[in-house]
């Protein structure tokens, strides 16, 4: 019997796996047969789990490793940011109902104070000028409350709450989040969607130190623009914009 109690959603399927290389490329190879409105693929253990700084430290049965799958062909690929919103909000309205001052660090890692608490991996398909397949590779630490790579700030729901979680409820609540959310973001509901997404970003507010290719200066956070891009404005007037990967806060 599963161990997850999932909350009946229309047009949900879920996909339970003990272990595969990726439950992002398990997505990827089955999309042509999961065409639900969207499938949740979910493992106890990656063999091959990938992130932006690489795999995603996770002891067996204490964290959540899934990826959600969906088919947004409405969508134009320049719009492709409005499913990371999508993904970051949910997860992070999500983990707030367990610990309250979760935000979101851009473009899609989710924080709780100055520790990372969740990680997010998202990965397009297109055909012509259609996005057929939008998987968002997801990583929660739940329970977990050692860590041994050399990550420099990852945190955990039982380490901010002081006692473990029943796993089962934060799925729930981020499944139900995301299932409303990615609906959202792709009609009219788009701006109060974005605006919530920007109120709870990682210091949006007070200077703070960043990194680009010409080392560490000072910035404050401006906005975020609806291409995704990082508004920032350095101590000495100066505004900046940075795409994924152009810049890196410093914790």
């Amino acid at each position: 019997m599963s161990e997850y109690v999932l909350s009946p959603l229309p047009g949900l399927r879920v996909v339970e796996l003990e272990e595969t290389a990726s439950t992002n490329d398990y997505a990827r190879r089955h999309a042509p047969e999961l065409r639900d409105v969207l499938t949740l693929v979910i493992a106890e253990f990656q063999s091959k789990g990938r992130g932006a700084t690489g795999g995603w430290e996770s002891k067996p049965g204490e964290n959540l490793l899934f990826s959600l799958l969906t088919h947004p062909t409405q969508l134009p690929p320049t719009r492709m940011f409005r499913l990371s919103v999508a993904a970051c909000l949910a997860i992070c309205r999500a983990l707030c109902r367990f610990a309250p001052g979760c935000r979101i660090k851009w473009p899609n890692d989710i924080y709780h104070g100055d520790g990372k608490m969740a990680g997010i991996l998202i990965e397009n398909e297109l055909r012509g000028k259609q996005i057929t397949d939008n998987i968002i590779g997801i990583g929660i630490n739940v329970n977990q409350q050692q860590f041994e790579s050399d990550a420099p700030n990852p945190t955990s729901l039982a380490l901010v709450l002081g006692h473990k979680v029943e796993r089962s409820l934060v799925l729930d609540a981020v499944v139900r989040e995301f299932h409303i959310l990615h609906v959202m973001v792709q009609g009219d509901a788009w701006p109060e969607v974005f605006a919530e997404y920007k109120s709870l970003l990682y210091r949006k507010e007070g200077i703070h130190p960043f990194r680009d290719s010409d080392g560490i200066f000072q910035a404050s956070i401006v906005d975020v623009e609806q291409d995704g891009n990082l508004v920032l404005r350095t101590t000495l007037g100066e505004t900046r914009r940075y795409g994924f990967k152009e810049v890196q806060f410093v914790i």
